[in-house]
């Protein structure tokens, strides 16, 4: 199987993580862009490139009074991200994690609370 993995963004810095079952291949990259079409494109190419089976991204649970133009990027990114499956048919799946699971358990990995085999993390620049 392979897998991409998202951390969108609309207006900002997408990340992006692929990676297959038995190990033989992986990419780490990042995309960055004022423009939520330019990161669509920029994963469109990669699902193009490199067909994964399935695809996880980070969602937002950030619904509020205050949206911005980055947030409506987003949420449209997001709209993009969902409807892969209807365009490239070796997708077989689309989930996603809400960013309220993510950042707890990023915050316990730098503080050594939570491990992950093979990842070690170090103090950046």
């Amino acid at each position: 199987m392979k897998y991409l993995c998202i951390d969108p963004s609309g207006t900002g810095t997408t990340g992006i993580f692929f990676f297959t079952d038995d190990k033989s291949e992986y990419k780490l990259s990042e995309y960055k862009n004022v423009n939520w079409e330019e990161h669509l494109n920029f994963i469109v190419e990669i699902v193009k490139e490199k067909q994964p089976d399935i695809i996880i991204y980070e969602n937002t649970t950030y619904i509020y009074g205050r949206q911005h133009q980055g947030t409506v990027g987003l949420y449209k990114l997001i709209g993009g991200i969902v409807a892969l499956k209807y365009v490239f048919d070796f997708i077989k799946e689309i989930n996603s994690i809400a960013v309220n699971q993510v950042k707890p358990f990023k915050d316990k990995l730098f503080t050594g609370q939570e491990q992950l085999e093979n990842l070690t993390c170090k103090a950046g620049r």
